[in-house]
Order: C-alpha cells, then structure tokens, then sequence
C-alpha cells in the first residue's frame, strides 16, 4: 500500500509540475523608477519595444538601452527619446565572448558595460513573458549584487488562456526557455 501511495505522490508532482511549467519562467516585477530600461529584443514582433517605449514616456527610467543593436537613446524633456553616441566600440566586446554564450547572455554583458561606463545602477530589464526566468538568471550572474534590477515582461504579449500543452506556440516557447535554462546552467560555471 505505501508502495501505491508513493508512486501516486509522484505522478501527481509530476503532472503538477507540467502544469505549472508556464508559470515558472515568467518572472514579472511593478516596475520602479530605475536609470535605465534595457530592452532584451530577441525576435520581438514590436511589443517589447512598444513596453520599453512605454516604460520611458510613463517616466520610469532616463536611459533606453539596446544591447542587441548597441544602442542608447536618452529621454529629451519633450518625451521624445535621442540615440547618444557613446564611442563605446561594442562589437568588441560581443566579438570577444566566448562561442559557448548565447544571444541573451550577450545582450546582458553589453548592458552590463553601457551601464558601467554611463555609472547607471539600476534597471527594468524588458522582454517576452516566457523569457523572464531565463534573463534574471543571466542578469543576476553579470549584473550581481551591484545593481538594483526589476523584470517587467511586455504587457503586450501575454501568456494564452486554457491548458498550455493543447496551444502549439504556448509548448514551443515554454520547451525552449526550459532548454535555454538547461543550458545556461549547463556552461555558465565556466564563463
């Protein structure tokens, strides 16, 4: 009998675990007033942009960064935003991370050095809801203690309704931020 109960405790963590897979990798944060947004732009479909656009007009930040493009745009007082040149030389330092990194932890480790050369120390990182879990990993490994980070997911993206394992999109994404976790953790100790 205890035999039975434990095989049932275990497929009910199981299927509990499946269920609750989505939930796990979105991280959300209320936005607080931070030097900067950075802006993880992955293939977005214009709602990250459109979050981080938002996220400056609402007066949250003074900094916009893009580390995908090696961007910084300041906020004017009019509202409008203007690309600064920093002369910064960025595609050296992404030419120079290892092979093994992915695109993100990329993106991170060109914000982490815009933010140190502009002496900012803090940040709304923004991104898809799916890839929260998988930037506060990466940010809290390149960012660490030293800077007040927030994780603000697109409010113009959001999560299907119903089980997500019948919505073919909602498994892709969900499977792949697993994957990218894995092997995050996977290659990270040896950065």
């Amino acid at each position: 009998m205890s035999r039975f109960i434990f095989i049932a405790c275990i497929i009910i963590l199981i299927a509990l675990a499946i269920i609750q897979a989505p939930a796990f990798v979105i991280v959300s944060d209320p936005p607080v007033k931070s030097d900067a947004v950075v802006l993880f732009i992955g293939n977005d479909r214009g709602t990250r942009e459109k979050e981080a656009n938002q996220l400056m007009q609402e007066g949250f930040a003074e900094y916009l960064i893009i580390p995908a493009r090696s961007q910084v745009k300041k906020l004017n007082p009019d509202g409008t935003l203007s690309k600064i040149d920093l002369n910064l030389k960025l595609n050296n330092l992404k030419l120079n991370t290892s092979a093994w990194l992915e695109d993100t932890h990329q993106e991170a480790l060109i914000a982490h050095e815009i933010m140190e050369r502009l002496g900012l120390r803090s940040a709304i990182l923004v991104s898809s809801p799916y890839h929260m879990r998988r930037i506060k990993l990466i940010a809290e490994r390149v960012f660490g203690d030293r800077t007040a980070l927030c994780y603000a997911p697109t409010r113009y993206e959001t999560p299907t309704e119903g089980f997500w394992l019948l919505n073919n999109h909602e498994v892709r994404h969900v499977l792949m931020e697993y994957l990218k976790i894995i092997w995050f953790l996977l290659y990270s100790p040896f950065v």
